[in-house]
């Protein structure tokens, strides 16, 4: 448990400081708010097609696995 913790921890601070990095490295060629949105669905597509798929493996191998216990 202490080491989910550090490791979550350590995760959440890492993603603050890349953006103060960030932030403080460019700030002189522009700032974020320069920076037009451009939604790219194609990754979410992919993310959820991946999402279903890996469900239905994970259903099938228990199945399998009940099937198998209840044989013997």
């Amino acid at each position: 448990m202490p080491t989910l913790s550090g490791a979550v921890i350590l995760v959440i601070l890492m993603t603050f400081i890349r953006s103060w990095v960030r932030s403080g490295f460019l700030s002189d060629w522009f700032t974020l708010d320069q920076l037009q949105l451009a939604p790219q669905y194609s990754s979410m597509y992919f993310f959820f097609v991946t999402l279903a798929v890996g469900i239905i493996c994970l259903t099938w191998l228990l199945q399998k696995t009940v099937s198998v216990l209840n044989r013997l």
